[in-house]
């Protein structure tokens, strides 16, 4: 199966970064253990009436690394299906964690036979990852899970973003990236080192603060 990355730059610097006005068959959404749901899970969730904040209730999501939901929205007329997963604690979230709910994503979008997967890239993250260095180590995520996957169709990722971080994050697909299991391969290493996942993108803010 086959890869095609479509950057939308849709998204807003306001609160809710207008994510509860993605048409999409999948969209990922994702909660930091030990937070409350970001103000882009909350506008979803209110969108769906609530369907959201009373599947975390019943289960007790909490956000935990790997931790997920994945749901059919009922009678939408914009989402398709929706993916919650937790990423751990801020502090501990690495290419190797980033690439875990990447890899997790794919699995659920395929399982339910959804022909894209929409993944927002915020403005303002509770990572230090930067934009290039996102996009890039989704892309390798991305291209190594689908490789063991048969067939050639065509399997779509959208990432969403600002207008701001479009150069930035077309700039991160642009890269290429080592092969599997090098010691530069991004979803192998911990120090987010490999193609400069960390640091500052030139006029994106990528601080830590709450979504």
């Amino acid at each position: 199966m086959k890869a095609k990355f479509i950057v939308t730059a849709s998204l807003r610097h306001a609160p809710a970064h207008g994510l509860e006005k993605i048409k999409t068959s999948m969209l990922m959404l994702t909660k930091v253990a030990g937070t409350a749901p970001g103000d882009g899970v909350r506008a979803v969730d209110k969108s769906l009436d609530g369907l959201i904040s009373k599947r975390i209730g019943k289960v007790g999501f909490k956000g935990d690394l790997g931790e997920h939901l994945t749901f059919s929205v009922g009678d939408s007329d914009l989402l398709e299906n929706v993916l919650l997963v937790g990423l751990g604690r801020a502090a501990k979230f690495d290419t190797k964690a980033l690439c875990q709910v990447v890899g997790l994503a794919l699995d659920q979008t395929l399982a339910k036979k959804a022909p894209r997967l929409s993944i927002p890239i915020l403005p303002n993250r509770l990572t230090d990852l930067n934009l290039q260095g996102t996009a890039h180590i989704i892309k390798a995520a991305v291209e190594r899970k689908l490789a063991k996957v048969s067939g050639d169709r065509e399997f779509e990722i959208e990432l969403l973003c600002t207008p701001q971080a479009k150069r930035h994050i077309e700039a991160g697909l642009a890269t290429s990236h080592a092969k599997k299991g090098s010691s530069d391969d991004p979803c192998c290493s911990t120090t987010a080192a490999a193609k400069g996942a960390k640091g500052k993108d030139s006029k994106e803010s990528t601080a830590t603060k709450k979504k």
